[in-house]
């Protein structure tokens, strides 16, 4: 998951580059140039956002199979999840007075 997110922040930060290379080029290009320049962008782009939502998708799996293995858990074993919900917030309450 974490692998995940650190390569849809690498992709928008090409974006943002890319999007301040084209900025940068326009001032000194042609019509057709800037027209070529932004299709391509525009093609980056979409390719960038089907990456970001397969991305997406892939997290969103991931967390549905990991709450299904917690789910398991916690059917098996009740009373030692109950044990530990119960520890954890009192660690929770020690650690953050009110």
């Amino acid at each position: 998951m974490k692998d995940s997110r650190d390569q849809l922040i690498e992709d928008l930060k090409r974006v943002i580059d890319d999007a301040q290379n084209l900025a940068e080029e326009a001032k000194n290009a042609s019509g057709a140039a800037i027209h070529d320049k932004m299709n391509a962008v525009q093609k980056d782009l979409g390719e960038r956002m089907r990456a970001v939502r397969e991305a997406s998708c892939n997290v969103a799996a991931e967390a549905h199979h990991q709450a299904d293995v917690l789910e398991k858990l916690i059917r098996r074993n009740p009373w030692r999840s109950i044990t530990v919900a119960a520890l954890a917030g009192v660690v929770i309450d020690r650690l953050f007075p009110r």
